[in-house]
Order: structure tokens, then sequence, then C-alpha cells
């Protein structure tokens, strides 16, 4: 599924809107959510400028109606980022993201390989039907009645 988040920076009402969307159907894309924050806060997370920077962002910027993935959530805090630190006022900046692609990232770096079964023949015969002529002449009985008699 195809993502797209569009960053507002306001800075004549002092904040920060976040908008998600998700392409729903094929190129026609959905709000899923939009997030208002104060620049304020924003700023001053910002400009603190500590070594965990952008897990401090993105831990301002997720919430239970926007958890993005963290390589999408590192993208978005970058971009915001960008956004405070530009002399310009009222900017907006829209990021676009493919879970196809994120999910072939994962499976890249996972270190995880597929093994290719090297006799296909021998799964054949596990799913052959090889059922006994023996066991169709026993007879089931309940073993629950044959003690109360």
């Amino acid at each position: 599924m195809k993502q797209e988040y569009l960053i507002l920076k306001d800075d004549d009402n002092n904040r920060l809107t976040i908008q998600e969307s998700a392409e729903l159907d094929k190129e026609m894309f959905s709000i899923l959510c939009e997030n208002v924050y104060d620049s304020d806060i924003i700023k001053s997370t910002i400009e603190k400028g500590t070594d965990s920077l952008l897990s401090d962002l993105i831990a301002k910027l997720r919430n239970h109606n926007m958890y993005p993935p963290y390589p999408f959530a590192v993208k978005i805090a970058e971009s915001v980022i960008d956004l405070y630190k530009s002399p310009e006022k009222n900017q907006s900046v829209k990021l676009l993201f493919d879970d196809i692609e994120f999910l072939g990232d994962e499976q890249e770096d996972s270190g995880l390989e597929l093994a290719v079964e090297d006799e296909p023949a021998k799964i054949d015969k596990l799913l052959e039907d090889t059922f006994d002529e023996d066991h169709k002449k026993e007879k089931i009985t309940d073993s629950v009645t044959e003690k109360k008699q």
C-alpha cells in the first residue's frame, strides 16, 4: 500500500500539521488522519540537538492515530527538521512511501535466505495417499461405552 504524508509548517498560526493518506484505490489517496502539533514543542525538541534528536522528535510526532513504521518516521522527522531549519515561512513537504519497497528492504537486510528443495520428488511421495488396507477392517469402538458394560 502506498502512503503519503503532507507536512505543513504554518508559522502564522504557530503549528505543524501532518496529514496521512493511503492509496485505498488505484491512484486515489484518502486521508486517514490529520495531526496538529504546537510549533513551540517541535522547535524546542529540535533546538535541544541531542544525539537522540531523531528519536525524540519521532516520539513527539507518533501517537495512537499516526504511528508510521520506523523508516518512514525517520524520513518524516528529517523533513520536519529541514522545515524548521529553513528561514522560509509556511512551507510544506509531501512524502510518498510504498510498503512494497519497505518490505523488500527488510527482507534483504534480514540475512534470511529461502531454501530450495533439491529433490521435489521426495515431497511428492509424502503427498501420496498410502492408506493401509488392514485399518479398514478394524472395528472402531467407543472406549467409554465399553468400560460401562
